[in-house]
């Protein structure tokens, strides 16, 4: 019985590389905000950063954060950043001062624009705020792509669909460097 209990855990250690996963665009981290192509500031207090997936210039994912605070001050971002450990910290510079928003590390939603005209198709929902790891929830369909009770697999499959959808293999489909 001894012996059986490490040979358990060596499988189940192994289990977490199996090739299957390799070909999936799906991460197991958030997509980090210095590969946005923008970010901004919605009516609603959120930020939004936007992303590039396929490579061609135009966003077609976006992450949506709560802002915890927000304030003008004259200290540099590193100094800014020191002070909230695990935030975010975006600031636009007014000469002499700067404007910093703080917001949350993880996002709260998710969006998706499968055909990239700035109207987002599918929205996610990560209540927990724990980043991307599958427990994301279907939310909304603001363009209407998606009709009332249809059941979304998740933003794991909606993103492996949309490498496919750009006539690209899951593999091929990352965040541009």
């Amino acid at each position: 019985m001894k012996t059986l209990i490490p040979v358990f855990f060596m499988i189940l250690f192994f289990a977490q590389f199996s090739p299957a996963r390799a070909n999936e665009i799906f991460m197991e981290k958030d997509f980090p905000v210095t590969q946005s192509l923008g970010w901004d500031l919605l009516p609603n207090g959120m930020l939004v950063a936007d992303y590039d997936l396929n490579g061609n210039g135009k966003a077609d994912f976006y992450t949506l954060r709560r802002v915890e605070r927000s304030f003008s001050s004259k200290s540099t971002p590193d100094n800014e950043a020191r002070k909230w450990p695990g935030s975010l910290i975006f600031s636009v510079n007014y000469g002499g001062s700067s404007y910093y928003y703080v917001a949350f590390q993880h996002p709260l939603l998710y969006a998706v624009d499968f055909d990239e005209d700035g109207i987002w198709d599918l929205v996610f929902k990560d209540v927990p705020e724990d980043g991307l790891n599958g427990n994301e929830k279907f939310y909304d369909s603001p363009s209407g792509a998606i009709a009332a009770g249809k059941t979304i697999n998740g933003l794991k499959a909606v993103l492996n669909e949309m490498c496919a959808c750009h006539g690209k293999p899951a593999a091929a489909c990352k965040l541009r460097e």
